[in-house]
């Protein structure tokens, strides 16, 4: 039986419901980096070649969208494991794929000012309207971003082994599979 996104909603976010949601987007996120590898829109351009550019940046951008909306849900629902390896491990697979995009947005816009158009008024024009857009774009997921501070969730649960000292951070899921009782909430 799979799991879906309303058994997290009625407040079962387990890890092993969290893993099921990983696994449920798994191939949906090697496919979008897949695609993302493979076209580069982010480069200097003519007029003449705009309009396929910017097919190639609306479809990544969906793609984008939709998986800030998957990390906004998941970091909402595993709010008690976000210091999980295997959460940390997904965050930071959806965190670097929205940083690509930005770093795109920033080349492409660093290669292609719209302010050194000259004598075309209409595709000076088009390009404000374009990278607007990726700045409106960039605002939306740096916002989602800075909600994501994975050292944080990496200090928020330090167990104690000896006295004061404590498990670093890479065994703690080692430790906590070997001891389950000891750490369960």
């Amino acid at each position: 039986m799979q799991q879906s996104d309303e058994e997290i909603e009625e407040g079962k976010s387990t890890p092993e419901v969290l893993r099921r949601f990983i696994g449920q987007y798994k191939e949906h996120i090697q496919d979008t980096a897949a695609y993302v590898e493979s076209r580069n829109w982010g480069r200097q351009i003519k007029e003449e070649d705009f309009s396929v550019l910017q097919k190639e940046h609306n479809i990544e951008w969906n793609l984008m969208s939709n998986l800030k909306e998957r990390l906004t849900y998941f970091i909402k629902e595993a709010e008690g494991n976000l210091d999980k390896a295997f959460a940390i491990n997904f965050i930071k697979l959806l965190r670097d794929l929205l940083e690509g995009y930005i770093t795109r947005c920033n080349i492409y816009m660093k290669l292609n000012k719209w302010s050194e158009i000259e004598d075309n008024d209409d595709y000076m024009d088009v390009q404000i309207t374009f990278q607007d857009g990726l700045l409106k774009n960039i605002n939306v997921l740096r916002k989602e971003l800075g909600k994501v501070n994975l050292d944080e969730a990496k200090e928020s649960k330090k167990i104690p082994i000896h006295g004061d000292k404590k498990v670093p951070f890479l065994m703690q899921e080692i430790i906590e599979k070997k001891f389950p009782k000891q750490f369960s909430t």
